[in-house]
């Protein structure tokens, strides 16, 4: 069990400072969310003198009282998640860009969830009265745009489709997440705990800065090859999918396409590194290391 661990998880300075700031960013980012949650409950208009708002989604979803479901559904998605990335081959790395992604979903609900003030659509909700900064409300009125809930739900998606295996335990987990993740968007409009709005748009930011996230990790960490003992620890050369990387210079991995990292020993290796001419054709450059490990463009 040992070496289980120790294979997965490597101590640094900087790769417990990342993930530790990572954490309590998400966990602040919460704190100010739920505190814009109650300044937009405070705004809100009193659902029972404005009427609530046309909605679709209400038109064709029937109404049930089970608002407890909306956070069973969070337990279920997001758990089993957390303890794959916990046993992942590089659990770190998982974890800081799905902390990061979390972070930026809330910087984004803190700077829109009170903007503009909806009627609650559920009647029972908890209308926030005092001070924002003292109270916690999972279901206040008015916290509407943009659902929470949904964000969590295809947080929890998204980890399973990235880091996930392609084998068929992978892709059933995958499947049946994004099937509980569209379930549950359904028993948060069914119990009028959202306009359908509210979930669809949740669904769109969650996804859209998903990728951003990728998209940043892969240009700004991989490409220059930053934060080797936060992807690889100790050495041990796995992509995102925990599959082992031969030769993290291999042109069979795009993804690691740009990782020169051959060896940590002192010494000296030679590595091709791939790159693509000015024909768009694949081309082999030359790369040398020296002490550090690091391959250099020769």
């Amino acid at each position: 069990m040992a070496s289980f661990f120790h294979a997965r998880y490597e101590f640094t300075v900087a790769t417990v400072s990342i993930t530790l700031v990572s954490l309590a960013l998400t966990i602040f980012l919460y704190m100010m969310m739920n505190v814009m949650g109650n300044v937009a409950s405070k705004r809100s208009p009193d659902n029972r003198v404005v009427p609530v708002l046309p909605d679709a989604g209400f038109e064709h979803i029937g109404q049930i009282k089970a608002l407890y479901l909306t956070d069973v559904f969070d337990f279920v998605i997001i758990i089993p998640a957390v303890i794959y990335i916990l046993l992942h081959r590089t659990p770190l790395s998982c974890a800081v860009q799905s902390l990061t992604t979390c972070s930026i979903g809330c910087i984004l609900r803190i700077t829109t969830v009170a903007i503009t003030s909806f009627p609650d659509p559920r009647l029972d909700c908890e209308r926030i009265e005092g001070d924002p900064f003292a109270s916690v409300s999972l279901h206040r009125c008015g916290d509407a745009m943009f659902s929470g809930h949904t964000m969590i739900f295809v947080l929890g998606a998204l980890m399973w489709t990235s880091f996930s295996p392609l084998n068929w335990a992978g892709r059933i987990a995958t499947f049946l997440t994004w099937c509980c993740a569209i379930a549950g968007g359904i028993i948060i409009i069914a119990n009028r705990a959202h306009y359908t709005v509210d979930v669809l748009v949740a669904f769109y930011v969650t996804v859209g800065a998903w990728y951003f996230v990728q998209w940043w990790w892969h240009h700004w960490l991989v490409v220059p090859n930053r934060l080797v003992s936060l992807r690889f620890p100790h050495g041990n050369y796995y992509d995102a999918r925990g599959r082992k990387i031969a030769n993290p210079a291999s042109p069979e991995l795009p993804q690691h396409m740009y990782q020169t990292d051959v060896t940590g020993s002192e010494g000296s290796l030679s590595a091709s590194v791939p790159s693509f001419s000015q024909h768009g054709a694949m081309a082999e450059l030359p790369a040398s290391t020296g002490r550090s490990g690091i391959a250099t463009m020769v």
